[in-house]
């Protein structure tokens, strides 16, 4: 309880009337032993309603988020009784969201409530669940603010990023973009069928469904896809921070938007999550259900207190990729034991398939490269940031001469980097 300044107000008012009264030699000396006495029992009366009453706090947010973006919700407030409502309050939220610690304020009238939007940002993967919310009322005399914890238990769900409204373009544009003539073979019409969940768009004949006044796709003797497969580094460096996720995070939402784009294109999708070994595997997967198999695998992905080795990973790739294929590598392009096993797994891909490798760079290394010297220290450190990017650039030209593709990109802008060079590949027909 911390009261409040009326309390000390009246408290100064009775303090001065009982030294004036004290001094006085009237009958009615203790008389202001009757206001203190009404205060007191006013407080207590409060107290007493407080516990009885708990304040009616509901807390509304999504049961999922998408890591990484914000995860908009709303606290409500409801005034039952029939007098204006003060509260304030604390939200104690995980760690693994970011989001403001400082009370709310609250004033809901009677009869009404009060609504707040609140905002998370999810930065972990997993399902994250809270239950305390601390709070402050005023009492109906307004004479203290009465505290209390309440449990509102909720649970969110973070999953990987995917693609918004605009990118998916109503499910059709992505197909549409890159309409052009099929060639060679694959191109003999076989005959027509009902369209199934999964089945590309670009195969549905618009003249057959309106004629049949139902989905109906073009069935060729081998459709035209791409063969795609994802491997993502899971190992001890994952779990270093890159802004504001960390890398194995920007690592989950690049794989999950990249495979959902290409599965919309009707292309058949692998996984490998390896750190020393790989650890999960997933064969080609196509349509929805696929997509759905993939994100779970992301989903539970987490990173391991073991030294990465490209080498075995790649190797299971090679092992399941049955004909030529893209294969995007998410990890650190640095110098050392890795950068060595890396390109070895190079070697075994090529000439068969097509690698693409894509690593983040790190913006405190980048920032250091420039940075004025203001102590005797800054010498030596922007020495080992040149050293370090040095050496990734090493790597990046000795895995370009090998026929791989590399990315190297900040945070921001690794996901736009690597769907852009997969649009590229398809277009041209590089794979």
């Amino acid at each position: 309880m911390n009261l409040s300044g009326r309390s000390y107000a009246i408290a100064g008012v009775v303090t001065v009337l009982g030294v004036l009264t004290q001094w006085s030699d009237r009958a009615d000396a203790d008389l202001w032993q009757m206001p203190l006495a009404a205060f007191l029992l006013a407080l207590l009366l409060e107290g007493l309603e407080m516990r009885r009453k708990p304040p009616a706090l509901e807390r509304r947010l999504p049961a999922r988020g998408y890591l990484g973006q914000p995860l908009q919700g709303e606290m409500v407030l409801a005034n039952p009784g029939s007098q204006p409502l003060r509260l304030e309050s604390v939200d104690d939220f995980p760690d693994a969201l970011d989001g403001s610690r400082d009370p709310l304020s609250w004033l809901a009238p009677p009869g009404g409530e009060h609504r707040q939007p609140v905002a998370f940002t999810p930065r972990e993967l997993g399902k994250l669940s809270w239950s305390w919310i601390y709070t402050r009322r005023l009492g109906r005399f307004g004479l203290a603010w009465w505290p209390s914890r309440l449990t509102l238990p909720i649970e969110v769900e973070v999953v990987p990023d995917h693609l918004h409204d605009k990118e998916r373009g109503g499910g059709t544009s992505l197909q549409g973009d890159l309409a052009r003539p099929l060639s060679g073979t694959g191109t003999e019409l076989l005959g027509l069928r009902d369209y199934h969940p999964g089945d590309p768009l670009r195969a549905i004949d618009w003249k057959a469904t309106a004629r049949r006044d139902r989905q109906t796709v073009r069935v060729f003797s081998q459709e035209e896809h791409m063969e795609l497969i994802l491997a993502v580094d899971a190992g001890r460096t994952s779990s270093l921070q890159a802004a504001e996720l960390t890398r194995l995070h920007h690592h989950a939402n690049v794989a999950a938007r990249l495979a959902e784009r290409a599965i919309l294109r009707g292309d058949r999708v692998g996984l490998v999550v390896f750190a020393d070994r790989p650890v999960d595997v997933l064969g080609q997967q196509r349509g929805p259900g696929g997509l759905r198999q993939i994100r779970k695998a992301l989903e539970r992905m987490r990173s391991l207190q073991r030294e990465s080795n490209p080498l075995p990973a790649l190797m299971r790739v090679r092992a399941l990729a049955r004909q030529r294929s893209l294969v995007v590598l998410l990890t650190d392009v640095e110098e050392g034991e890795a950068a060595e096993q890396l390109i070895k797994g190079t070697r075994l891909l090529r000439p068969k398939h097509f690698p693409l490798i894509a690593g983040l760079l790190d913006e405190a290394v980048l920032a250091l490269e420039s940075r004025p010297a203001t102590n005797w220290l800054a010498p030596y450190e922007t020495l080992a940031a040149l050293e370090m990017n040095q050496a990734m650039r090493r790597t990046s030209l000795k895995l370009q001469r090998l026929g791989a593709q590399v990315i190297l990109a900040r945070p921001a802008e690794l996901d736009r980097a690597v769907l852009h060079h997969y649009e590229t590949l398809r277009a041209r027909r590089r794979v």
